[in-house]
């Protein structure tokens, strides 16, 4: 399955979770969530991608959400969705919708990605040795939003693990783990 098929389909099947102000952004937010959140019912296919395991088994074969096609956005599409998501988050005193990185844990995407196996419950461990291009360009491009997220503190000072007060001493030790992945991982698969 090529990355930008899963990509928009994501977006147009959970518009609410994913639209941002344009594609660009909202692409952003499914590839943040796809490597780096744990528990997503995603899991790494044998052909070097990972989708949607559905639960159930048909026979022997376990049944995955494959998308074979980009999704179709109609007119207005981004902006009727941004507009429901700016209000949500004024609410929660952010200006501008942005992709505020979920934390890097082992057993994400990421992590299986550098260490070249799956810790999937779903399926039996295999080394992860085939990788579809597309799929590690993804985790690359949102690797490098998120190390250039951490350099820049107008847009981490509104990270929900940032310290309201003045002990920075947990979110120093956090980003240093964050750019711990991040750095392996660019080892892994440099350009």
């Amino acid at each position: 399955m090529k990355l930008e098929h899963y990509i928009s389909n994501t977006i147009k099947r959970w518009p609410d979770l994913y639209v941002m102000d344009d594609y660009q952004t909202s692409r952003l937010a499914v590839l943040d969530n796809l490597f780096f959140t744990i528990g997503t019912e995603n899991e790494w296919c044998k052909g070097g991608f990972l989708a949607e395991h559905l639960r159930g088994r048909t026979g022997d074969k376990r049944n995955f959400r494959i998308f074979k096609e980009d999704a179709k956005f109609e007119d207005g599409f981004f902006e009727r969705y941004s507009i429901l998501q700016k209000t949500h988050y004024k609410l929660f005193r952010y200006d501008k919708l942005q992709v505020n990185p979920y934390p890097v844990f082992d057993g994400s995407a990421l992590s299986e990605m550098i260490d070249g196996k799956t810790n999937s419950l779903h399926i039996k461990n295999f080394e992860l040795t085939k990788i579809l291009p597309d799929w590690i360009e993804g985790a690359r491009e949102i690797v490098e939003y998120a190390i250039g997220y951490y350099k820049d503190e107008s847009m981490f000072k509104r990270h929900c693990y940032y310290p309201k007060d003045s002990n920075f001493t947990f979110w120093d030790k956090y980003v240093i783990d964050q750019n711990d992945y991040f750095t392996r991982f660019l080892q892994k698969f440099p350009k």
